[in-house]
């Protein structure tokens, strides 16, 4: 089951720490995909260490999605 950009959006409504803990143990062992412009090197190393973060912290494997324009985005289908 891959955590989803719903959920995500979801958990900016719920601020109480409980429903954080509860997210975060839901989270663990997932894969969130990161769709962002892949052609600036800071940025891609910034991405990279934002994955490396929270793999060491949650247990959240982060991926980049390069994608050569923010307008590609619309072109993906996601499934849940």
């Amino acid at each position: 089951m891959k955590l989803s950009v719903v959920l995500a959006l979801s958990l900016l409504a719920t601020p109480a720490l409980a429903d954080w803990q509860e997210t975060l143990e839901a989270a663990r062992g997932q894969t969130v995909y990161w769709n962002a412009w892949g052609g600036d090197a800071r940025t891609n190393a910034f991405i990279a260490w934002v994955s490396e973060q929270t793999e060491a912290r949650y247990d959240v494997n982060v991926q980049q999605v390069k994608l050569s324009a923010t307008a590609v985005v619309g072109h993906f289908e996601f499934s849940g």
